[in-house]
């Protein structure tokens, strides 16, 4: 419920934003952190999610293992999605 209600509350713009200050803030412990990795990697499939919903695509299902991450529909096909976050290149960009 609080992913749905994230969703539908944060523009696209917003969620990269405070992606990126948290990228900033945690001074690269991701690196060596398993956990705190994971929840970036989260954050970032997150946007991406609201990206493909904002082109159109109909979230399905978020895959529980690690065959793919989501799937989606669009113009009646289902479409799989693997999504990799790679942290160190977004604070490389600014």
């Amino acid at each position: 419920m609080m992913l749905k209600r994230i969703l539908s509350t944060k523009t696209l713009k917003e969620l990269c934003q405070e992606f990126e200050q948290e990228c900033r803030s945690n001074h690269g412990k991701y690196k060596n952190n398993f956990n705190l990795a994971l929840e970036m990697g989260e954050k970032g499939e997150l946007i991406v999610r609201k990206f493909l919903e904002e082109k159109g695509y109909i979230f399905l299902l978020k895959c529980e293992d690690n065959s793919y991450d989501y799937k989606f529909l669009k113009d009646g096909k289902e479409c799989l999605f693997e999504i990799k976050t790679d942290v160190a290149h977004i604070l490389k960009m600014t």
